[in-house]
């Protein structure tokens, strides 16, 4: 069975993935934050994407990253750039190093806000 990293998997969109992936996939979940209710066909690495470190030892023998780790509402640019421009850098480059042959990266214009309402 192939193994799935999801970043940002004790977000809402995380939480809703690893239901649907359940029984199709060997989920290895990661986030900042502590992980509820982890299935027997789970793993759990809590992480911090802005460090590479981090980064590495999560992707390391997975076969893709669903990548969803990063703030999704506005917040200070200090942690914007270490969550989402830093800790998506380190995910996507700690991904090739460790040979991941996919990255989904689902987002939307909108993923942090920045326009009117």
């Amino acid at each position: 069975m192939k193994t799935v990293l999801i970043t940002g998997a004790t977000g809402d969109v995380g939480t809703h993935l690893r239901r649907e992936l359940a029984g199709k996939y060997k989920l290895r979940l990661s986030d900042r934050r502590p992980l509820k209710n982890k299935s027997k066909s789970e793993s759990f690495l809590k992480a911090d994407i802005s460090k590479m470190s981090d980064a590495l030892r999560i992707t390391k023998g997975v076969d893709a990253v669903v990548h969803l780790g990063g703030y999704s509402v506005e917040g200070p640019w200090d942690g914007i750039l270490k969550a989402n421009i830093i800790g998506c850098y380190n995910v996507f480059e700690a991904a090739r190093r460790n040979g991941v042959k996919r990255i989904v990266f689902p987002t939307s214009n909108h993923a942090v806000g920045f326009y009117r309402r």
